[in-house]
């Protein structure tokens, strides 16, 4: 016969019989609960569900499916979600390109202020006269001749690259030397040449003729630079960025370029100092 202190402590279970419900001894000492560090350095008990489970262990066994069970994404929902990226790329595109085309109108539009800054300076030290050259430089083998890239070295180098606009894909460029056409400077190859001059004389007096229907008014809205071609097709505006005579770059309006009645008294084709001979 077991003593009495060991038979409560270890009860026995008879054959056939279910196990009793567990019993805490009074004499055992209670069970600790797993501690874990919290963010203060301080040890707290490990959070546990009403059976005493680890809550921890818990997630661990948790059933996961099968990886042959997952869902992946239908043959519709493919080809919906590629059109879906295909309408987007086709708004996308277009704003892309127009945000370039902007980029190099600004561009250009900064070349011609450097270059009519330049053509200023030239002007300061020539009694305030436009040059007497031609509208366009001449392709030769050796390069491009003439033309204000020539004219106005002094100010701007030849090969800067003010010269050329960046919207200027052309392989005339190379050729010209510059993407930009100086009007006055047509204006100055139809002035006739008088022969009681010589020909320092006659270049003077064609560009003081052109200088003053710009002062006048009569060349006002004629720009003095401009693209040599439409290259700048963004928005509604016009294709071709230019200078006027007052130094103001913007793109080119649809009044620009219109003379008005050559009856004026400020009329370009005589030299207002000769109007009294």
């Amino acid at each position: 016969m077991p003593p009495r202190h060991l038979a409560t402590m270890c009860p026995v279970r008879m054959a056939g019989t279910s196990p009793p419900e567990q019993e805490i001894s009074p004499h055992l000492p209670p069970r600790r609960q797993p501690a874990v560090n919290n963010h203060d350095g301080e040890r707290t008990p490990m959070a546990t569900d009403e059976q005493g489970t680890r809550m921890s262990e818990r997630r661990i066994h948790t059933a996961r499916p099968p990886a042959g069970d997952r869902r992946g994404f239908t043959l519709i929902e493919l080809l919906v979600t590629i059109a879906i990226l295909g309408v987007l790329m086709g708004l996308m595109v277009p704003v892309v390109g127009s945000v370039r085309a902007e980029a190099r109108s600004a561009e250009c539009l900064s070349n011609l202020r450097q270059i009519w800054a330049g053509l200023e300076q030239h002007r300061m030290n020539r009694d305030h006269l436009l040059p007497n050259t031609e509208p366009l430089p001449a392709p030769t083998p050796d390069g491009p001749v003439g033309g204000l890239p020539e004219t106005l070295e002094d100010t701007i180098p030849k090969d800067s690259g003010v010269w050329t606009s960046p919207a200027d894909f052309s392989a005339d460029v190379e050729e010209l030397g510059t993407s930009y056409v100086y009007t006055p400077g047509a204006f100055m190859m139809i002035q006739p040449y008088l022969p009681e001059l010589d020909i320092e004389q006659n270049e003077r007096r064609i560009a003081r003729v052109v200088t003053n229907g710009y002062d006048g008014g009569i060349y006002r809205r004629i720009p003095v630079l401009a693209d040599n071609e439409p290259r700048h097709f963004h928005g509604s505006r016009l294709p071709r960025n230019v200078v006027m005579y007052t130094g103001e770059a913007r793109p080119m309006q649809p009044e620009d370029g219109t003379i008005p009645d050559a009856s004026s008294p400020a009329n370009p084709g005589t030299d207002p100092a000769d109007a009294g001979n």
